[in-house]
């Protein structure tokens, strides 16, 4: 795991996560998408300063993870193509979502609902992302989708 940042005072790490993608080909197949993440040794991912954040059209992303009970969180992206998205940079669910995590993660996982899929869009936007971040770190841009 890549440290960027360390503030003792503030008690946080700054670190790289991993991005989970899923993309279909042209003849309709998905690669697999998905991430995974285990801190449990270091620290907790903060849900105050992060949110799971999904990039796509028809994207359905979860974050399922482990505080003391096991948690899983949705975000639902949903677009037509990249001119009906939200065009302020912002995660409105129009080709962007961003959802509040449960607290004292110490291990989660990225993954896509099947039942939403690109497919219909594959022309524009064959690939959905998702990732956890800092709230106020990500901007959206609608040349994101394709």
């Amino acid at each position: 795991m890549e440290i960027y940042n360390i503030s003792l005072p503030g008690g946080q790490v700054r670190v790289n996560t991993l991005i989970a993608s899923k993309c279909y080909y042209k003849n309709g197949n998905p690669t697999d998408g998905c991430a995974s993440t285990d801190t449990s040794r270091f620290f907790t991912i903060s849900s105050k300063a992060n949110k799971l954040t999904a990039i796509g059209c028809s994207t359905l992303a979860y974050l399922g993870g482990y505080n003391r009970h096991r948690v899983r969180t949705g975000c639902l992206s949903m677009c037509l193509d990249q001119q009906s998205v939200d065009q302020s940079g912002q995660c409105s669910g129009m080709g962007c979502c961003q959802t509040s995590i449960a607290p004292n993660l110490t291990s989660f996982n990225i993954s896509f609902d099947n039942r939403y899929d690109n497919f219909n869009v594959l022309g524009s936007n064959p690939c959905s992302y998702a990732f956890v971040a800092e709230q106020d770190w990500f901007r959206f841009e609608a040349s994101y989708l394709g």
